[in-house]
């Protein structure tokens, strides 16, 4: 087996594990179900990158969704909280980014190409399960408080004993 297709095994193999640990699995989120299509279709170095370059931008599509959702939930204190600490996820965003790139500037591996695509769509997979765990969150307290107040209602519709 060449070294090219032992790097390339070896990068794959680093990027599945770390998607397997998070709630949403390979097997659940269409995002990562297409990603993974694409990289079983061509497994050379260009068309990973051109895979995870395309989860990329999926990812990013997605937070913006998730983002506005979740503002469209909240008060407007926790909506300018949101507000504050999705410019500063941006400003971090963009810093990772950079250094992400610098890591692996000039590096001529035939691993790295793919390896610096993967981080980088990791960077804002990561932000997009984020914001839905949020959702998730809120759309179970918001379930939790409507069960107690039909248990409330339903307590009092009850007939009072007679004593």
């Amino acid at each position: 087996m060449s070294l090219y297709l032992i790097a390339i095994m070896l990068i794959l193999s680093l990027c599945v594990p770390a998607r397997a640990q998070d709630e949403m699995s390979v097997e659940e989120d269409p995002i990562d179900k297409s990603v993974g299509a694409c990289i079983d279709k061509d497994s050379a170095p260009n068309a990973i990158v051109a895979c995870f370059s395309q989860g990329h931008r999926q990812w990013d599509a997605e937070v913006t969704k998730l983002y506005n959702e979740l503002l469209g939930k909240l008060d407007n204190d926790k909506k300018e909280t949101l507000k504050t600490a999705q410019a500063q996820w941006a400003q971090y965003r963009d810093s990772e980014l950079r250094f992400i790139d610098a890591l692996y500037a000039g590096e001529d591996h035939p691993a790295h190409a793919p390896l610096r695509a993967d981080q980088r769509m990791q960077l804002i997979r990561s932000r997009a399960l984020a914001l839905h765990e949020y959702l998730a969150s809120l759309e179970e307290l918001a379930a939790s408080e409507n069960a107690e107040e039909n248990d409330k209602d339903a307590a009092e519709d009850e007939p009072k004993e007679v004593k």
